[in-house]
């Protein structure tokens, strides 16, 4: 998810003062004690909360994975939007597929309206992207003796979002 994009950030480049957030302090331990050599800041953060003002208005660049449902989306984009420099810059996210769950389309058109409404200049189609099937999700199907998939069967549109605090967005393609 995230951490593995920051990377492919640092290893092209793009990303040679890259700080990753995230409410899993394990998950940040574990960044900060594999990636060591990368430069790459961990740090823990809820999106949830209020974020720390050295945070607002420094990064190029923010991705975001939110859960997949519209609130959390909504508050995502809008912290993505905190982070990013005054001028502008990118966020890149995950769109879920449209039939992950029964209200889905509804929540993407929402999405996309929240997007517009945010001043994204344009909103870009990277390509698909697979998730691994979480730990916990696992678990729950061995419970119920339900076969645990043998493939990543879960995948998202990856977009890329031009922030401009002057300009509205145009959506760009199927997405």
């Amino acid at each position: 998810g995230t951490p593995s994009i920051a990377l492919e950030l640092i290893n092209q480049g793009k990303g040679n003062q890259t700080t990753f957030l995230d409410i899993n302090e394990p998950l940040k331990k574990l960044i900060e004690t594999t990636f060591d050599n990368t430069g790459i800041t961990c740090k823990t953060y809820d999106a949830q909360n209020i974020p720390q003002k050295n945070l607002l208005g420094v990064f190029d660049i923010v991705v975001i994975n939110p859960p997949w449902y519209l609130d959390y989306y909504q508050l995502f984009i809008s912290r993505g939007i905190q982070f990013l420099k005054d001028k502008g810059g990118k966020i890149i996210m995950p769109l879920f597929p449209p039939l992950s769950r029964h209200n889905a389309i509804n929540d993407l058109v929402s999405i996309k309206e929240f997007i517009v409404n945010s001043n994204c200049t344009e909103i870009k189609s990277l390509g698909l992207v697979e998730f691994e099937m979480p730990e916990f999700e696992k678990a729950i199907l061995k419970l119920s003796d339900t076969p645990i998939p043998q493939t990543n069967w879960r995948n998202a549109e990856l977009v890329e979002l031009n922030y401009s605090q002057n300009k509205r967005a145009s959506i760009l393609g199927n997405i």
